[in-house]
């Protein structure tokens, strides 16, 4: 009977693989190449040490660029409409360098493998601050889709601190929820909100020659704002002229400059508390428009997809002065960092309700010697005794030291690292030296010997 039953079991078992992916032949390159998203992040990262993270939001319902000379070299290879689908979502999974993929070409990633963030039972609490409110749960490799909301346009961009605390430095989405009237697009990704007076400035945007610029609200009352454009000579010009229409849900405003000329930096100054929702220079002699990206961030690449830079991102390893103590349960810690007036560049959570308080002291710097999958140099200065924090995953096997001496790791924040200084200059190294790392070669050595022994036993025979 038992081996009927398992005899069934392989047999469903290899019926129900059937509709997997890989039962369908597909070129190599599917996974193996890299698109222009992958090249140009693996160009920024270069000179950065570690890199930033990337944050991946999109459902995957844009067209690839190359669509139709793709299609085309699928046919050619004789692949039916399933497998060159398939091929066309990997090609699209790539561009967005989804989950896991970015351990392919060393593109650290904030969901998914590789990059610091392992899929720990802290990582999936800590993954409910980066999700719209309400959220109950979320799990390794899934932030992608489960950011991409309707209603927040195909993007739900999480809290700034948040990706500034995970070193989270690039975003990458698609358009296919961009706003669009009359041939101009609006990118809604973000949102800012400002009180009267509270000057919004743009900078780092590409050169373009404008006569208008166009600002979406999300406000009934309507974008009352003042605009300054500021040109590369040091002359500057308030905008006036206002023309108020609406896109699609969005109240809008459309400013008029004197001429057409090429602002280096524009200044938004409301008149009332306000919802910012998008920026777009416009050529209305043309039609051309230019998309600008909210601060703090900038658009470095636009193709099939958007990718943008957190210019404000917080280094992986900073200086704290403050903490609060929690116990081990994750919760505790989740509802002093929902707190609004948490701010983790200025405290930390600790886990343990015995650690001293320590002198109040402000600043301190910390800076990567070294990075490496294995083993992390810091070097920390600071007036007075702080705690260095790695915005790493907090882990088993993970061992410290403090000018060579062993310090204890603590939990940070939920999943990361921190370790204690004193004031001064500090050496911290981090160390991945897990208890057991010593037994695998002699394990290795005894099954060699013990089939050693067997061939040997056996030639006696």
């Amino acid at each position: 009977m038992l081996p009927l039953i398992a005899g069934v079991a392989v047999l469903e078992l290899f019926a129900a693989s059937q509709i997997m992916p890989f039962n369908l032949t597909a070129p190599e390159d599917v996974y193996s190449a890299s698109r222009f998203t992958i090249r140009q992040l693996q160009v920024y990262g270069a000179d950065q040490t570690p890199p930033g993270r990337l944050l991946s939001i999109s459902p995957l319902e844009f067209d690839p660029g190359d669509k139709d000379a793709l299609n085309a070299r699928y046919a050619a290879l004789g692949m039916d409409a399933l497998a060159t689908r398939i091929a066309l979502v990997a090609t699209k999974l790539r561009e967005v360098v989804g989950p896991n993929l970015g351990i392919r070409w060393g593109i650290p990633s904030i969901d998914g493998f590789d990059g610091g963030l392992l899929p720990t039972r802290y990582y999936s609490a800590f993954s409910l601050l980066l999700l719209p409110t309400g959220s109950d749960t979320s799990s390794d490799g899934r932030l992608r889709e489960m950011l991409a909301l309707p209603q927040c346009n195909g993007a739900c961009i999480p809290d700034q601190r948040w990706l500034n605390l995970t070193n989270t430095r690039y975003l990458v989405t698609d358009k296919t929820a961009d706003v669009v009237q009359d041939g101009i697009f609006y990118d809604t990704s973000f949102e800012l909100l400002r009180e009267k007076d509270e000057i919004i400035t743009l900078e780092g945007f590409p050169p373009f020659e404008a006569d208008s610029i166009d600002l979406l609200c999300r406000d009934i009352a309507g974008c009352f704002v003042s605009v300054t454009f500021t040109y590369a000579d040091g002359t500057t010009e308030i905008l006036t002229g206002s023309k108020e229409f609406t896109v699609q849900t969005y109240n809008a405003l459309r400013l008029k400059t004197a001429a057409p000329r090429v602002p280096v930096s524009i200044s938004i100054n409301p008149g009332h508390s306000i919802h910012l929702k998008a920026v777009t220079l416009v050529d209305t002699r043309t039609g051309v428009f230019q998309q600008l990206a909210l601060p703090p961030f900038q658009r470095v690449l636009s193709s099939d997809i958007k990718l943008y830079e957190n210019t404000a991102v917080q280094p992986r390893a900073f200086v704290v002065h403050d903490f609060i103590a929690v116990d081990e349960d994750a919760g505790t810690a989740l509802t002093w960092m929902r707190d609004p007036a948490f701010e983790p560049t200025k405290v930390v959570t600790i886990v343990g309700s015995q650690r001293t308080p320590l002198p109040s002291g402000t600043g301190g710097t910390a800076r990567i010697m070294s990075y490496t999958p294995e083993r992390v140099e810091v070097e920390v200065t600071s007036e007075d005794a702080a705690y260095l924090v790695l915005a790493d995953a907090y882990y088993p096997g993970w061992v410290a030291t403090v000018n060579g001496v062993p310090a204890p790791i603590l939990r940070a924040d939920l999943m990361f690292r921190a370790v204690e200084v004193a004031a001064g200059t500090s050496t911290v190294v981090f160390a991945y030296r897990p208890w057991w790392w010593p037994v695998v070669p002699l394990a290795g050595v005894l099954v060699w010997v013990i089939v050693g022994g067997v061939w040997v036993w056996q030639r006696r025979v």
